[in-house]
């Protein structure tokens, strides 16, 4: 919601600049935010009005209050003002509304706008707020229309710019469900005298006396061995002020002890041994010619109190105010958290909050290991308290050792054909590897890719960058050496050289070499992996992802004592600068009130309903609710579904079927792929098959079973469209920017929103905005007029794939999209719309006692938790529909950011549970709202079916890629961005059925 918002969780910002790892700074800036003020609800009821869904609404007054619609009856007047921003009052004032054309008169209810046709009267917080979306202040209509300026690829790095500090403020909290109290993995944070301490940030400048040319990059390691000796060395008026201080590795430093004052700058000379090792007292060195030396550069550029933290938790005390001030306050308090860990384990990842250790680490196939470490976070909340979030950490790295036997590692498994030159799999030991074929070369080149390393051929602790892995072999790739003392330039291999330079004999020349620079090349049998290699998920295959589950599936109990463990080993309370920072850690998790949302209604053929137990409920004896559009009756000719059997757990050749499927035939066909080992099992049979035909019926365009609408709070049948969003982001690739992001929007279009659609469009970049979000949703809008004979009146958005610090962003692009999708299709037509964002990307885990926890040890299934841990003023809360079956269950966080059919939080938190019953695979609650969920996997598919020129890797290594097709439509990198929708109009009878199954 502003710069500094989203620190911790900067890895998952995919298009966010809020730290720049290059430049090695946190963007500032002294410019005042102008964004809109959230309007407060000033009008409440005294008697709660009846549901949309007929059910009344129980619980007392919501504080701050607001208006309860009713569609009968509308409130006749309702007050409201903005948040205490008094320039910005004006541009508040309410706009009327835009005229309608008299087909959306005669269809919607006046009521629906707060306008009645008897009398004139003032428009409704629902129209306010509409209005002021549809008529911005000066600063955001200003940036809006710069946004329109630009071409639709520049459209993310313009919204990346706005910041966002107002929030839909929350209606209140919920009361509905079983109430019970839960742990939370936070630990509470308080001023020790009551009063919070202020913290001088002070921008710092490091270059070494010896300059290594203007572009010579820093490492990150090595600046803070600068800063940790430059401390060990003051003495005297600078001591405290450095003893203090906490440095984020890069451009800034906080102290609670202003060491220069008067806003001046200082400058220090320092200086450390080659490899970075920081020389401690006592321990001396007979020539200083063996040290580097370093300029340090201080200056004073802000003042952070920390009481602004404190204040904003207060949520029961006042409006929201100094936001900017708090979230800076979070920024440097996080860099005092992460200062001893830095120092003590492997800070690993761009957000700089994952520590992790050798210590049990787990090896892993293909010449990988799973390290065990934690995450920490200091934020806001709402209990009163800021809150330190603690949590256990698995990543997957490579393993350290000689290049040749990780690749031996790497290479040991089966897999499909690799063509002319490949080798097959070895089922046992490390392979003994004298010479690479091309797809083994191309599956190196991908893992290594970006791995440090250090040679072995003569004695050096220096780290390079593998850039690439040569096709050619070492003995064939050969350089010219200038000639000395008049003699001829000379042409020699890289054996030779490394023979006649080096003394030391390549053993094996049929081997490529690593390419580490420019013109440096090394072979691989003088490489040595280093330590804390990261392997992301995209790199790890379906064996190591699996074992990679089984190591950090961690049980509820063991997972709290693992955190509890992890606390005390921190021992924040012995931490000297923490408390010369003047806080306190508690060290007891917080407890949390929760609530058990009971589970919907779920009706099968001829009313034949069931309550789900657990999280779930049995198929035994159950009739499909609705059948497929058309009988299946072609298997061969035109066919309707292909079923495939899978010799094993191949994913090459679960991708090369899916990808033929859509691309080889005449039309897109669903395929069906089964694995012979669980066919011929007889243990878990039953479970199989009937997942199996679940999605064989999803696929035919039947329905498996249906939520009935009255048990989906606020939504009403006939005239409400469910919409879920989500972006498949292509692989990070060094030097190669131009492969494409698939966009994905799910939208529902049947009366009884339970038949979905799909629109799918590529985009270049890595933004988190849909650039064509507004001609998908027109789309949609037109296929449920179609089914429907007019436009929906509510449009619930479900959003995935979105960072905190582009929430603004998504909530200006996004909702003027459909704003202008609807004018389009109709003078007028302007829908109720709901914009909620859906988060799993977090580290928030909570704890139950025996009596509460299902046989797993997890909280039952419609666990909610909106208060202590969420947002102190935004509408926030966690919901985990699922039933925890492996490991500790992650509640998925949900975040408001408009609501205009004034829904409570009690409606809103019953709708998201009940829909996640509705997914049409499986006979259990999931943990994502549907729409959303499928968004993810049609991105996937989506992913599969497009085109890459020049890609010699199976489908799943490169994720996406530039398009081959010829279109008008295509952005500045050539990508075809209607090449999948192309791909999936060629078979009519596809939009009618959940091919994505």
């Amino acid at each position: 919601m502003s710069r500094y918002d989203g620190i911790d969780d900067r890895e998952y910002a995919r298009g966010r600049r809020t730290y720049d790892e290059d430049d090695g700074y946190y963007a500032r800036s002294s410019a005042t935010s102008t964004a809109p003020a959230q309007l407060s609800q000033a009008s409440r009821y005294d008697d709660y009005t009846r549901s949309q869904d007929g059910s009344s609404i129980q619980g007392e007054r919501y504080v701050p209050s607001r208006a309860i619609y009713n569609e009968r009856d509308p409130p006749a007047r309702v007050e409201f003002s903005a948040r205490d921003y008094p320039a910005a009052r004006e541009a508040y004032r309410p706009h009327p509304i835009p005229p309608r054309s008299e087909a959306s008169t005669a269809r919607d209810p006046p009521s629906r706008y707060g306008i009645e046709t008897s009398a004139p009267r003032e428009p409704s917080s629902t129209a306010v707020r509409s209005a002021i979306r549809n008529h911005p202040p000066p600063s955001l209509a200003s940036d809006w229309r710069d946004l329109n300026k630009d071409k639709p690829s520049d459209v993310t790095e313009t919204l990346e710019k706005l910041s966002l500090t107002s929030f839909y403020v929350r209606p209140g909290y919920g009361e509905k469900g079983k109430h019970l109290t839960v742990l939370a993995n936070f630990f509470q944070v308080r001023a020790k005298d009551g009063k919070a301490k202020v913290i001088y940030h002070y921008d710092v400048d490091m270059e070494p006396q010896v300059a290594k040319g203007a572009n010579a990059k820093k490492p990150k390691g090595l600046l803070r061995a600068v800063w940790e000796q430059l401390c060990q060395e003051q003495k005297g008026e600078w001591l405290d002020g450095f003893a203090a201080s906490a440095y984020d590795g890069r451009k800034n430093v906080f102290t609670p002890n202003q060491p220069i004052p008067n806003w001046k700058s200082q400058s220090f000379l320092t200086a450390v041994a080659p490899d970075g090792v920081v020389a401690r007292a006592g321990h001396t060195t007979s020539s200083d010619d063996e040290y580097r030396r370093w300029k340090v550069t201080l200056k004073l550029v802000a003042i952070v109190d920390l009481q602004y933290v404190m204040n904003f938790c207060e949520a029961d005390k006042g409006a929201p105010s100094n936001e900017e001030k708090c979230l800076t306050g979070l920024m440097a308090t996080n860099v005092l958290m992460r200062d001893l860990p830095s120092k003590k384990y492997a800070q690993v990842g761009a957000t700089g909050n994952k520590f992790f250790s050798l210590a049990g680490a787990v090896a892993i196939p293909q010449g990988a290991v799973v390290c065990k470490g934690f995450m920490q976070s200091f934020r806001y909340s709402s209990s009163g308290l800021p809150l330190l979030n603690l949590d256990i950490g698995f990543s997957a790295f490579l393993a350290t050792g000689p290049a040749l036997e990780v690749i031996g590692k790497i290479l040991t498994r089966g897999g499909p054909p690799r063509g002319r030159g490949g080798f097959g799999g070895h089922p046992g030991g490390n392979r003994e590897i004298d010479v690479l074929g091309e797809y083994d070369i191309n599956i190196v080149k991908k893992i290594l890719r970006g791995a440090k390393f250090t040679v072995m051929h003569r004695s050096s602790t220096r780290l390079h960058t593998i850039l690439s892995i040569t096709r050619e072999c070492a003995q064939n790739i050969k350089f010219s050496i200038e000639g000395r003392d008049g003699q001829p330039d000379q042409t020699i291999s890289i054996c030779d050289y490394y023979q006649q330079f080096h003394q030391s004999p390549v053993t094996k020349p049929r081997l490529p070499c690593v390419q580490y620079g420019k013109k440096a090349f090394v072979p691989l049998e003088f490489v040595r992996l280093a330590d804390w290699n990261s392997l992301p998920p995209t790199r790890l295959t379906a064996e190591q992802t699996a074992e990679l589950i089984k190591v950090s599936a961690v049980r509820p109990k063991e997972r709290a004592l693992a955190v509890n463990n992890w606390r005390a080993e921190l021992a924040y309370e012995k931490q000297a600068k923490i408390a010369a920072w003047g806080l306190q850690v508690n060290t007891s998790m917080i407890q949390v009130r929760a609530r058990i949302l009971p589970p919907p209604r779920i009706v099968y053929a001829k009313g034949n309903e069931v309550r789900a137990l657990d999280g779930g409920w049995n198929l035994r004896g159950k009739q499909f609710f609705r059948n497929g559009k058309k009988p299946l009756v072609a298997w061969s000719c035109a066919p309707q579904l292909i079923c495939c059997v899978l010799p094993g757990r191949d994913a090459w050749l679960y991708e090369q079927i899916k990808k033929s499927s859509f691309t080889d035939l005449k039309g897109p066909v669903p395929t069906q792929c089964m694995q012979a080992a669980k066919i011929r099992t007889p243990r878990g049979i039953d479970a199989y098959t009937g997942n199996l035909v679940m999605k064989i019926q999803s696929k035919l365009g039947g329905l498996t079973h249906q939520v009935p609408i009255s048990e989906l709070p606020g939504m009403q049948k006939g005239k409400t469209m469910l919409l879920g969003g989500d972006l498949g982001l292509p692989p990070v690739r060094s030097g190669d920017d131009s492969a494409p992001t698939v966009a994905c929007t799910i939208a529902t279009y049947s009366r009884d929103c339970d038949a979905y659609s799909a629109q799918i469009r590529l985009q270049e970049g890595r933004g988190e905005i849909i650039v064509e979000f507004s001609s998908m949703v027109e789309e949609h809008l037109k296929i449920f007029k179609k089914n429907n004979d007019e436009y929906p009146d509510r449009i619930l958005i479900f959003r995935d794939g979105i960072s905190e610090g582009q929430y603004a962003a998504a909530l200006l692009y996004e909702h003027n999209a459909v704003l202008k999708a609807c004018a389009k299709l109709e003078k007028g037509y302007r829908p109720r719309i709901l914009l909620c964002i859906c988060a799993k990307r977090h580290t928030t885990r909570f704890f139950g006692r025996d009596s509460d926890v299902d046989r797993s040890g997890n909280l039952p299934s419609g666990l909610v938790v909106d208060q202590s841990v969420t947002h102190p003023y935004a509408f926030d809360f966690f919901l985990q529909a699922h039933a925890g079956r492996v490991g500790t269950a992650r509640p998925t966080h949900y975040i408001c950011l408009l609501d205009e059919l004034a829904i409570s939080p009690d409606q809103l938190q019953q709708l998201v549970h009940s829909l996640c019953y509705t997914f049409a695979r499986c006979t259990r609650s999931v943990s994502l709202v549907p729409v959303c969920y499928i968004a993810d996997l049609v991105c996937q598919k989506a992913r599969i079916i497009v085109h890459e020129p020049g890609t010699s890797v199976a489908p799943s290594e490169s994720s996406a890629g530039r398009s081959g097709f010829a279109s008008s439509r295509r952005t500045g990198f050539n990508i075809d961005i209607m090449q999948v929708q192309k791909v999936l109009q060629r078979n009519e009878d596809l939009s009618e059925v959940a091919w994505w199954m």
